[in-house]
């Protein structure tokens, strides 16, 4: 089963204005993340590392 939505305007205008907040400004912080092993939810589920 196949769900589809409509755009919805007021959505749309949601979206834009929040990225006009952050036109201009540029990504330079770069995306870093680390994963502890064994450690959350890892040791909680015991997943192979």
């Amino acid at each position: 089963m196949k769900l589809k939505f409509k755009i919805q305007a007021y959505q749309t205008h949601a979206v834009e204005a929040e990225m006009d907040c952050f036109k201009g400004q540029l990504n330079t912080s770069g995306i870093n993340y680390r994963i502890k092993k064994q450690s959350g939810l890892y040791k909680a589920l015991a997943l192979p590392a």
